[in-house]
C-alpha cells in the first residue's frame, strides 16, 4: 500500500513540476513576444517587417516537419489538395495578424498592446457562438464585459499620459493607428483560432502536419505580399536579411516557438494554467515596460490590468491555482 502511495505521490510531484515548467515557459514566451517586437521596431529602421513574419513561419514550418517525423506522423496529408485549400484561410488570417502586430507595436508600448490584445478572448467567444453554435454562460458574458471595461481603462490611462515617456512620438493619429491595429489583430486572432479548431476537429490531419501547411501558405502569401506592397524589389536588391539585428532574430525565433508551444499547451495545459500564465505575463510585461519604455503606472492603468486579468479567469471558470492537482 505504501508503495502505491509513494508511486502516486511521485506521479503528482512530476505532474506539478511539469505544469510549473510549462507555466514558466508560457509566461516568458508571452511576455517576450511584445517586448522583442517593440525592440526590433525601435532599434532598426532599415528592414522590412514582412520578412520577419515570413522568417518566423519558415522556422515554424521546418520545426513542425522535424517534430512530425520524430513523432512518426505521416507527411502525406500535408499534400492533400482539399486539406491544403482549407489551410489557406487561417494561414492568410494569421499572416495579417502577425503583420498587424508589428504595426501596433511601432506606436504602442508592450504593456498597453498586451492588455488590449486580450480582446481576442471577446472575438474568439463571438466566433464560437456564430461559427460553432456554442452558448456562453451569464458568467462568461459578464467576464467579457469586464474585459472590455479593463481595456477601455488602459486606453484612458494612455490618453492621460498624453505625449509623455516612450509614446511621445505616437500621440494623436499614432496612438489611434496602434489601437486600430491591435483591435484588428485581436479580432483576426479569434477568427483564425476558431476556424483552425474547426478544421482540426473535422479532419484526420495531425496538428504538426497542419502547422506545416499553415507555415507553407503563410510564407508563400507573405512573399506575394512583398510584391504587392512594392517591397520585393528592395528585398531582392539589398537582401532578405538587410537591416536585421539581434532583436529581430530573437523576435522571429520567439514567435516561431510560440506557434509550436500551442501544441504543448493543447496537450498538457488546462484553462487554469493558460489563464494564470496570461495574467502573469501581463503583469510582467507591464513591469518591464516601466523600466525599458518609460511607462507610467497610474491608478486607471492598474485598475484596467486588474479587470482584464480577473476577466480571463472568470471566462475560463478558473477557481484554483495551476499547480494544484485537479480531482479525478
Amino acid at each position: 500500500m505504501s508503495v502505491q502511495s509513494n508511486g502516486a505521490k511521485a506521479e503528482r510531484t512530476a505532474s506539478t513540476a511539469s505544469k510549473a515548467g510549462l507555466l514558466s515557459v508560457l509566461v516568458l514566451q508571452n511576455c517576450a513576444c511584445a517586448i522583442l517586437v517593440k525592440q526590433s521596431r525601435q532599434h532598426s529602421e532599415h528592414w522590412v517587417p514582412q520578412t520577419g513574419v515570413i522568417l518566423q513561419e519558415a522556422l515554424k514550418g521546418l520545426a513542425s516537419v522535424a517534430l512530425a517525423v520524430i513523432g512518426g506522423a505521416s507527411l502525406e496529408g500535408a499534400l492533400d489538395p482539399r486539406e491544403l485549400l482549407r489551410s489557406a484561410v487561417p494561414a492568410l488570417l494569421y499572416l495579417v495578424q502577425n503583420n498587424l502586430q508589428y504595426v501596433a507595436l511601432a506606436y504602442l508600448e508592450p504593456a498597453t498592446y498586451t492588455v488590449t490584445y486580450q480582446l481576442k478572448i471577446l472575438s474568439t467567444a463571438v466566433c464560437f457562438v456564430l461559427m460553432l453554435g456554442r452558448r456562453l454562460s451569464v458568467k462568461q458574458w459578464l467576464s467579457l464585459a469586464l474585459l472590455v471595461l479593463g481595456v477601455i481603462l488602459v486606453q484612458l490611462a494612455t490618453l492621460e499620459e498624453g505625449g509623455s515617456s516612450s509614446q511621445g512620438h505616437a500621440s494623436g493619429w499614432g496612438r489611434a493607428t496602434g489601437l486600430l491595429a491591435t483591435v484588428s489583430s485581436a479580432a483576426i486572432s479569434g477568427l483564425a483560432g476558431v476556424y483552425t479548431e474547426k478544421i482540426l476537429k473535422s479532419s484526420r490531419v495531425t496538428l504538426w502536419v497542419r502547422n506545416v501547411q499553415l507555415a507553407a501558405w503563410s510564407a508563400l502569401i507573405g512573399i506575394l505580399g512583398l510584391a504587392g506592397t512594392g517591397d520585393l524589389p528592395g528585398v531582392l536588391e539589398l537582401g532578405f536579411f538587410h537591416g536585421y539585428n539581434n532583436w529581430i532574430w530573437a523576435s522571429a525565433f520567439n514567435n516561431a516557438f510560440g506557434g509550436l508551444l500551442i501544441a504543448a499547451v493543447i496537450k498538457h495545459a488546462d484553462n487554469i494554467l493558460k489563464n494564470f500564465a496570461t495574467s502573469v505575463s501581463i503583469v510582467l510585461t507591464t513591469a518591464v515596460s516601466t523600466q525599458l519604455f518609460g511607462l507610467q503606472i497610474t491608478c486607471t492603468f492598474l485598475a484596467g490590468v486588474v479587470f482584464v486579468c480577473y476577466s480571463i479567469f472568470l471566462y475560463g471558470g478558473s477557481r484554483a491555482f495551476p499547480w494544484r492537482a485537479k480531482a479525478s
